[in-house]
């Protein structure tokens, strides 16, 4: 398993970088929706600040896509508490978009 979160708990692209030399030929996911940032998806247990943008997300993704076969992912931490639906949208977005990518 790897993970693409730094010590000091920051998402870098040298970690990124790291994860991706690193990649075997096939991947599976594990996304816990608390990276992305509040402002995308805000239903989740412990949603943070400064948390990961959508276009960086999907940069990963591509690029993981691109390197390695994506068999499978887990999309987890989605709790819409709130009558907003913006956050079911992006967690449903973000399954879309992984199974829209060449596996």
């Amino acid at each position: 398993m790897i993970y693409p979160i730094g010590k000091n708990g920051h998402f870098s692209d040298r970690n990124i970088g790291q994860v991706i030399e690193n990649l075997g030929d096939n991947v599976y996911f594990f996304i816990d929706l608390d990276l992305l940032d509040p402002s995308l998806i805000f239903d989740t247990g412990t949603s943070k600040l400064s948390g990961l943008l959508w276009e960086r997300m999907m940069n990963l993704i591509k690029v993981v896509a691109i390197k390695s076969n994506i068999k499978g992912a887990y999309v987890v931490e989605l709790g819409p508490v709130t009558s907003n639906a913006i956050s079911v949208y992006t967690a449903t977005n973000l399954v879309y978009k992984i199974i829209g990518y060449p596996t």
